[in-house]
């Protein structure tokens, strides 16, 4: 049964004065870009190289180009030329069909503007009316949240519990999962034509990222919803992805540049330029980082170097949408949606299978075949299974390699014990320095007062009383050169700092030792599913050459 609800009053709200009515400088305007063109989108001018179908074909890319220290330059005019382009251009076969993806269900009256995969395997889907539809991995309708009078959703991310929005109003608002009611909102970004185009969140800091209509990126607290900060200067123009990977954030706009941000500090580390027009969508694999844009081409970075590494000229409109796939990368413009190999960079289908322009392509399951979702403006959804390649010597190399790292981590916990080991011994031997001190104090002083007892009646006895007492004096101060020497104080900081040292050590293997079991178990299940897919194609094999046999002894009879 479907079930209703709307945006209604937030728990909580927060929108600085200040903010609401702010417009973005004088000099750059804040227009929401017109929406991702049509399949009917103005093809580009074909390049020099060789064409198949109406569309460019370029050399295949040479491994050499990947690591050559010549073709490591990422910035610079060269990376708008026509030979630099055709240089890197993939490989691309126009008419390949991937053979483990199948279209399998068409789910209708789904007119969606994004979309995001909460845990359960819910589809959240930002619908053109305004509205938030939920439904099952099947594509059955759970629930629709009532659109917000002069507000759309723009984008959605899943944060713990909750599904944060980015709306046209320049509102963020969260709802809960499990209610499917607001839980808060807040602002800062412009409204109207500052509405926020793209949301991405960094676990490790809980940190939100904001990018807008209005040029700008924020942070945000993902706990207490607070606004952090401003990263800038920012783009020049509005802001349309953003993807985080580990500490680095990544953002595109319609200004054509990628923008590469240190989550720690804030600071920009790089700009990757390159695409002609604005970018639209970022998507990240093993190795590389996935740029799309309106100029119809998909261009792949290494992070590392800031090298782009290939450019594919398949698609002849506006990449609205990547999303990594297992080892695949999925792409949407136009009417057409291609899967690549991410790990070789190449083609391996190209399906028209859509009469409107495709903007969204999310993963809903991941068990033994990935089921993926893609939609268009044509009102329809198309649900896929798509088999995920052999991972299995993957597996076995990560396996072995957290076989090493638990090597290492049972030579730490020794080390560890030895200097446990030699922090008692350290105490002990302060705690004897301090037995020995009270022992030497406790006799000066009675020999002070046996002094002070004995009379002075023999002249010799009380010549040699000055001299007694100077030597006493001459053996308290050496004590006290002593206890400066060998304070407590001093002893005390240098078993803290030991102490300290050695928490931070055992705390630091807890964590390694934590991800290290978390990668274990997570490549387990990767080897068995892998391991029912060998097992599923085998029987399918069997049953295919039973059939076979079966027909020769028929003919054979007849």
């Amino acid at each position: 049964m479907t079930t209703r609800s709307s945006f209604g009053s937030a728990m909580h709200s927060w929108a600085p004065p200040s903010t609401r009515s702010k417009s973005p400088p004088a000099t750059q305007a804040v227009e929401r870009a017109p929406a991702a063109p049509s399949p009917a989108t103005k093809p580009r001018s074909p390049s020099p190289s060789a064409s198949t179908g109406g569309r460019s074909v370029s050399p295949a890319l040479d491994s050499s180009a990947i690591t050559s220290p010549r073709n490591s330059r990422s910035f610079g005019a060269d990376l708008y030329s026509v030979d630099y382009v055709k240089k890197h251009s993939l490989a691309i076969n126009t008419e390949a069909k991937d053979p483990t993806t199948e279209c399998i269900k068409n789910i209708a009256e789904c007119d969606p503007r994004c979309s995001v995969v909460t845990t359960g395997g819910l589809v959240w889907i930002g619908e053109r009316d305004g509205s938030i539809t939920i439904r099952r991995a099947d594509g059955e309708l759970l629930h629709i949240i009532e659109r917000r009078k002069g507000a759309f959703v723009w984008c959605m991310i899943q944060v713990g519990t909750t599904v944060w929005a980015g709306c046209s109003d320049g509102f963020v608002r969260v709802l809960s999962q499990a209610s499917f009611k607001l839980d808060h909102q807040f602002a800062k970004h412009s409204g109207g034509g500052g509405g926020v185009a793209a949301l991405a969140y960094h676990a490790a800091s809980s940190t939100v990222f904001s990018g807008s209509n209005d040029f700008q990126l924020l942070a945000w607290d993902a706990n207490t919803y607070q606004f952090l900060r401003q990263l800038g200067p920012g783009h020049s123009s509005a802001v349309r992805a953003l993807l985080v990977d580990r500490n680095t954030l990544y953002s595109a706009g319609d200004d054509s540049v990628v923008a590469c941000w240190d989550i720690t500090t804030g600071q920009r580390t790089a700009n990757w330029t390159g695409h002609t027009k604005g970018v639209h969508s970022l998507c990240k694999t093993e190795h590389y980082i996935w740029s799309g844009s309106e100029d119809a081409t998909i261009r792949i970075w290494n992070p590392k170097t800031a090298e782009c590494v290939g450019v594919a000229e398949v698609h002849t409109g506006a990449v609205e949408a990547l999303t990594s796939v297992g080892d695949k990368v999925w792409s949407g413009a136009g009417d057409t949606v291609c899967v690549w190999d991410a790990v070789r960079l190449k083609l391996l289908g190209t399906y028209v299978v859509h009469d409107g322009y495709v903007n969204t392509i999310v993963v809903v399951n991941k068990v033994c075949q990935n089921q993926v979702w893609t939609a268009a403006s044509d009102r329809t959804a198309k649900l896929w299974l798509t088999e995920a390649a052999d991972e299995a010597p993957t597996l076995i190399r990560k396996l072995e390699e957290s076989d090493a790292v638990d090597s290492e981590n049972r030579r730490m916990r020794e080390d560890n014990r030895t200097l446990a080991d030699e922090v008692v011994g350290l105490r002990d031997a302060v705690t004897v320095k301090d037995k020995t001190i009270a022992e030497l104090t406790a006799k000066v002083a009675a020999m002070e007062e046996e002094l002070l007892r004995v009379p002075l009646v023999d002249p010799r006895l009380r010549s040699a009383a000055p001299s007694v007492s100077a030597e006493a004096a001459r053996l308290e101060a050496q004590l006290r050169e002593s206890e400066a020497r060998n304070s407590d104080a001093a002893l005390r900081f240098s078993l803290d700092g030991v102490e300290r040292e050695y928490k931070a050590q055992v705390a630091q293997l807890a964590s390694e030792l934590t991800l290290a079991r978390t990668d274990i178990t997570t490549l387990e299940d990767k080897l068995l599913a892998t391991t029912e897919v060998r097992k599923r194609r085998e029987r399918r094999q069997g049953r295919g050459e039973r059939e076979d046999k079966e027909e020769e002894r028929e003919k054979t009879r007849k």
